[in-house]
C-alpha cells in the first residue's frame, strides 16, 4: 500500500487499518484505508477482486 489516499469528505490522509468485510454469512478481515475523522473505509481494487468477489461467488454457489 504505497499510494497516499485521502478521505473524499474530510480531505485528510487516510491511515492503513485492518477492516472487517462482511457479505451475508461470510466475514473476513483485510487491510484497507480508514479515515481517522469520520471512519469511512476504502479498499483498493485488488482487495475487492480478491476478497469481495470471491466471497460473493462462494455464497451464490451455495
Amino acid at each position: 500500500m504505497a499510494e497516499k489516499w485521502y478521505c473524499f469528505k474530510d480531505k485528510v490522509p487516510m491511515v492503513e487499518a485492518e477492516v472487517v468485510l462482511s457479505y451475508l454469512s461470510i466475514t473476513d478481515v483485510t487491510n484497507g484505508w480508514k479515515c481517522p475523522q469520520c471512519g469511512v473505509v476504502y479498499l483498493d481494487e485488488e482487495t475487492v477482486v480478491e476478497k469481495v468477489v470471491k466471497a460473493e461467488q462462494m455464497v451464490e454457489e451455495k
